[in-house]
């Protein structure tokens, strides 16, 4: 990405040299260049046009590269949906549900610093039958129960990982979302954790409204094990749209000490069904 930057950067001032002839570009109409096939080979050409065309290949080049880093919209699913994990270690997601990273654990210290986070990328999903110590997202199972367990960590990229869901609300209305929070870590250092809805694949995200359970939840130090079973009902906003997003997003705390670990599971999102009336 620096590089790509650094070539609009330069040829916006004029000062691109061609290795091949030692000449500035600008200085002879003569010139040697290969980029997507813009250009290739010796063709003689008026420098607007030739500039012109190192523009365009170096905006088509810093798009594909941003493209490359973005993080990926899971598949929406229909309702209703539901996800438990299963009951064994697992590699990788089921359809509508992802993991996101580029988020940094030391610095995402705070719910506020949660909520408005931005991630970057996909994170790798491993196999986990124990509490861990590097940050990072895991199939984790214990006793035959499946769950998403998210690690923190002062990890500039997996610090403070996110699940993340899709669903199709088209034609639905009062939306509800359930599930599940334990603790799998631990540890001095809070961890804490708010669920989030947006409409579409990009946006703000809205912090949503607990009608039972905790949302925000965090802890520091403790115990392990179940948490809070979280129940709320989605605004009207979600309903009938073709994409609806729900996250995870997770903050670690400053104190001194080893970072916490929590796991998602039991994930549910369902509307009333339409009655039927009959004639």
């Amino acid at each position: 990405m620096h590089f790509i930057r650094s070539f609009l950067l330069r040829m916006a001032g004029l000062g691109l040299w061609l290795p091949s002839s030692g000449v500035s570009l600008f200085r002879n109409k003569k010139y040697q260049i290969g980029i997507l096939g813009l250009g290739l080979g010796e063709r003689t050409t008026s420098h607007s046009t030739l500039f012109c065309n190192l523009c365009i290949s170096g905006i088509l080049l810093l798009g594909l590269f941003q493209n490359l880093s973005a993080q990926t919209a899971p598949t929406a699913q229909l309702l209703p949906f539901t996800v438990d994990f299963g009951s064994s270690t697992f590699t990788s997601l089921p359809a509508g549900v992802a993991v996101w990273n580029g988020l940094n654990g030391g610095s995402i210290s705070t719910q506020t610093l949660a909520e408005s986070s931005a991630p970057t990328g996909n994170a790798t999903l491993t196999a986990a039958t124990s509490a861990q110590t590097t940050g990072a997202a895991y199939g984790y199972a214990v006793g035959g129960d499946g769950k998403l367990y998210i690690q923190t960590s002062s990890n500039a990229s997996n610090g403070v990982n996110q699940p993340v869901v899709a669903v199709v609300t088209t034609g639905a209305s009062n939306i509800t979302l359930s599930y599940t929070i334990d603790v799998i870590s631990a540890q001095p250092r809070t961890i804490g954790v708010v669920a989030q809805y947006r409409v579409g694949t990009s946006g703000s995200w809205t912090t949503l409204t607990a009608t039972s359970g905790s949302n925000p939840f965090s802890q520091a130090g403790g115990t392990t094990g179940l948490k809070t079973t979280v129940a709320a009902t989605l605004p009207s906003a979600a309903n009938n749209q073709s994409v609806v997003q729900i996250r995870w997003a997770i903050w670690r705390g400053t104190e001194t000490g080893n970072s916490s670990g929590i796991s998602i599971d039991n994930i549910s999102i369902s509307a009333p069904t339409a009655p039927t009336i009959s004639t």
